[in-house]
């Protein structure tokens, strides 16, 4: 993946794995397998910042919500979400830019949506699917 900034990471597979069964008992989901797969081998790994344009609208990528390393980890953020109620119980996060406004996936479809911090209310449609997501990533390096 082009996106990824290739440095060394000590990534357990084995914790990131059991991580993944515990979020997907307590949340009633299933990780889609590309993003399973994703957190396998990259939970945590710095990316490049992505630009890329949708209806015109330009948007950005800085991070992938990461399972396991930093302060806004997927449960984290999950959590968050559901204590405001203001974010639907079907999204999930899976990135961010550097405003702060996050990309998330909903269950059961996998389509991205991009919701900004001042306007969660409408969610923008940025992909049908994750993989569809991660080829955006790929071809928006800078």
């Amino acid at each position: 993946m082009s996106f990824l900034i290739n440095q060394l990471i000590s990534n357990n597979e084995e914790a990131v794995c059991m991580i993944m069964k515990r979020l997907e008992a307590k949340y009633g989901i299933s990780f889609p397998p590309v993003l399973r797969e994703f957190y396998r081998q990259h939970d945590g790994q710095k990316i490049a910042l992505c630009k890329f344009q949708v209806n015109g609208y330009w948007c950005e990528v800085s991070s992938i919500v990461s399972l396991c390393v930093g302060r806004m980890t997927f449960e984290r953020i999950t959590d968050n979400d559901r204590e405001d109620g203001l974010i639907s119980s079907l999204l999930f996060p899976l990135a961010m830019d550097r405003g702060g406004n996050l990309y998330y996936w909903q269950k059961g479809t996998e389509k991205v949506f991009l919701l900004l911090s001042d306007d969660i209310e409408n969610p923008f449609l940025v992909t049908n699917s994750i993989q569809a997501f991660f080829e955006l990533l790929e071809q928006a390096v800078l």
